[in-house]
């Protein structure tokens, strides 16, 4: 996954009137004893303002310039070394401060969905006990689906059926399982229109003939972002008021027999 403009800033919120620089000897983030140094601005070594008065505060912001490259490293934690001086040159001048008086440090993110992903897999499993039924004969079965996506995100669909050996059949041919169309963008990666799937698809009856014997039901989707029309990969915006319809039935010709 690929974010394409996430933000990352720091407010430094100061109630001591005291003039103080601060210097990150170190500030990176860190992943599996990796690490990638984080760029600050304005850098070190930074001046924190302070309030005009007793009871007031004041802040100062500082921007992270190299979010892209933090986020698409995908951190586990972030490690700093700070120093700090305090009247850095002054030789006059009065500091003040209260015994309710604090330093904090707020950190903002913004990660608007805009960017670009690929092989993501979302899968769920149901329980199913088709056990009181006896099978006789299944003479056709097809799915009958119909999907209208204005979400920029293709999708392969597939269904297993799992017995209680755990053996898996997978009810779909590969060429039948792209029946999510992701959306057309523009080139700013805004939707143009909904990608639209409508089609019957017909399943082998020897694969859905498993059925009476299954335990669970896998249903597993692999995602990818829209491409271009050169089939390649661009930044596409996901907004809240798009949306996903999905119909899907099963179709099926059989004979039925029941245990009492």
């Amino acid at each position: 996954v690929i974010f394409a403009q996430p933000k990352i800033s720091l407010d430094v919120i100061n109630d001591y009137g005291v003039p103080l620089q601060v210097t990150f000897i170190n500030f990176s983030a860190e992943k599996n004893f990796t690490s990638l140094p984080i760029s600050l601005s304005p850098s070190s070594p930074i001046t924190i303002n302070q309030p005009a008065s007793l009871g007031q505060s004041a802040t100062t912001s500082v921007t992270v310039t190299n979010v892209n490259q933090i986020f698409n490293f995908g951190p586990s934690h972030f490690l700093y070394t700070v120093s700090g001086h305090i009247n850095n040159g002054l030789t006059s001048g009065n500091n003040f401060l209260a015994d309710t008086s604090k330093m904090r440090v707020r950190m903002n993110v913004e990660l608007p969905m805009y960017g670009k992903a690929s092989d993501i897999l979302l899968a769920d499993t149901s329980d199913v006990d088709l056990g009181d039924l006896k099978q006789s004969s299944i003479d056709s079965a097809q799915l009958l689906v119909k999907f209208t996506n204005q979400m920029p995100l293709d999708a392969n669909l597939q269904i297993y059926l799992i017995d209680d050996l755990g053996a898996s059949t997978a009810l779909l041919d590969a060429a039948q399982t792209n029946m999510v169309k992701g959306s057309t963008v523009d080139n700013n990666g805004e939707f143009v229109s909904s990608g639209v799937f409508d089609e019957p698809i017909p399943i082998n009856k020897d694969k859905l003939n498993k059925l009476f014997s299954a335990k669970q039901i896998i249903i597993a989707a692999t995602l990818n972002t829209s491409k271009n029309s050169s089939g390649n990969f661009v930044d596409v915006k996901f907004k809240s008021a798009l949306s996903m319809e999905a119909v899907i039935r099963l179709k099926v010709k059989l004979k039925l027999a029941v245990d009492l």
